[in-house]
């Protein structure tokens, strides 16, 4: 059985009214507008930690921005043995800042933070034994933490590098991808399903 509670005023333990009714479907409330307190019944979402005020995620401050996803349209791209490469991603699917260029994601002016990053880079054609190493790097600098490596143990062989990390990112800072093999001649990155993105976090 359904049951109805009617009542004009809700009121706290100290008698003070918290919302208050007309009867006729308008209601007032006194709930105060600043956080941590809940706001005002106006729309707008107070958010303690870094919030401005928006009643959507986004204009609230919590958007995971910057954020890019880029590949590279052309199929193959033909990299020399033993050599570090700066990998190259010349279709952008999105770049929310405008900060990914020249094969780079540069960190904008007050987006310095920590950065969720991932990659797929694929390398045709390798041999038994040998290696496909990719890295994310910092300023040209491998980073350490952050980099994957394949043998191939057939001749011929495609070699896909999936890679994830987070990073602390500054303000200039600029990240590529990096690879290396030692096939002993050129082989091709494959573009077509090879990808970078990464994206800040918000909460850390």
């Amino acid at each position: 059985m359904a049951s109805t509670i009617q009542v004009d005023n809700i009121k706290d333990i100290g008698g003070n009214t918290i919302i208050s009714s007309n009867g006729s479907g308008t209601f007032t409330s006194n709930l105060p507008a600043s956080a941590p307190n809940v706001s005002t019944a106006t729309g707008t979402l107070p958010i303690a930690n870094g919030g401005t005020g928006g009643t959507s995620f986004s204009a609230a401050g919590l958007a995971n921005t910057p954020s890019w996803y880029v590949r590279n349209g052309t199929t193959t791209n033909n990299i020399s043995s033993g050599t570090y490469h700066t990998l190259v991603f010349d279709t952008e699917d999105w770049d929310t800042n405008s900060a990914f260029a020249s094969n780079a994601f540069t960190c904008p002016s007050g987006q310095a933070g920590k950065y969720l990053l991932n990659a797929n880079l694929v390398l045709t054609g390798l041999n038994a034994g040998k290696r496909w190493d990719t890295y994310f790097a910092k300023g040209g600098s491998r980073l350490n933490k952050c980099y994957y490596y394949s043998v191939a143990v057939g001749n011929n062989e495609d070699m896909t590098n999936n890679m994830s990390c987070i990073v602390d990112i500054s303000v200039g800072d600029v990240l590529t991808c990096q690879g290396y093999h030692n096939h002993g001649s050129d082989r091709s990155f494959d573009g077509s399903y090879s990808y970078f993105a990464g994206y800040r976090l918000i909460g850390v």
